[in-house]
């Protein structure tokens, strides 16, 4: 974390370069759409249903991706664009195909300042799950639920966003109900997780942190980020 002023700038090391000058091989969804599909602007669970269809991601890559996308949005990522979706080449038997890539740039753009305005009033509200969603969105919830309650603790953050994140929690929560999904990882609305580590005291007057949520073999990096 950088600290400078009344900002927090969260740095970390892309996972597509090493050292000096070395690289990974990475291709971004957008150049497989553009190049294959044609399908700019989709949401990242279409995409995902293509190259499963085609044979170039194999079905637990599909399933992770959609998981992600439910991820992004029960935490008010607005800017999940094709860009922020990545793959990297493999081999999936006898043929080439693409394995899911590090996620970067998870994290609530909702709440992202625009020009000339420090905080913009959000009207975050979660959607329920349609009927071919449920799997993967019933995978995200825990992690969601996570993600909000933890940022709800962290005393590093502004006491007006920790408030905006316990109601984003609660949102998340009640939606569940509403859609009578049990919560995932055994996560409730009552008994908030009681593994979630004690609040930082470390000053910080605008906050970034970084929460790693662990879904099936998913592992995906989001930060908040209040400026």
């Amino acid at each position: 974390m950088v600290h400078a002023g009344d900002r927090t700038f969260l740095e970390s090391v892309r996972s597509d370069r090493h050292d000096r000058s070395g690289r990974s091989a990475v291709c971004t969804w957008a150049a497989i759409s553009y190049a294959w599909f044609g399908l700019a602007g989709r949401a990242w669970t279409e995409g995902a249903a293509s190259l499963r269809a085609r044979g170039l991601i194999e079905p637990h890559i599909a399933e992770d991706i959609a998981c992600l996308w439910h991820f992004g949005r029960l935490i008010a990522n607005s800017d999940m664009h094709d860009g922020n979706l990545s793959f990297r080449p493999c081999r999936i038997g006898s043929r080439s195909g693409f394995t899911l890539a590090p996620v970067f740039d998870m994290l609530p753009m909702q709440y992202a300042p625009v020009r000339d305005v420090e905080w913009m009033p959000v009207n975050f509200q979660p959607l329920p799950p349609l009927s071919a969603e449920r799997r993967a969105w019933t995978r995200a919830t825990g992690a969601a639920v996570q993600f909000w309650h933890t940022a709800s603790r962290d005393a590093r953050i502004s006491d007006e966003f920790r408030a905006t994140c316990a109601e984003n929690r609660d949102r998340v929560c009640r939606m569940i109900e509403l859609s009578q999904v049990p919560l995932a990882h055994n996560l409730h609305l009552r008994s908030c997780p009681s593994a979630v580590p004690p609040p930082s005291t470390a000053p910080l007057t605008r906050q970034s942190g970084c929460l790693l949520s662990e879904f099936g073999s998913l592992i995906a990096c989001a930060r908040i980020v209040e400026v």
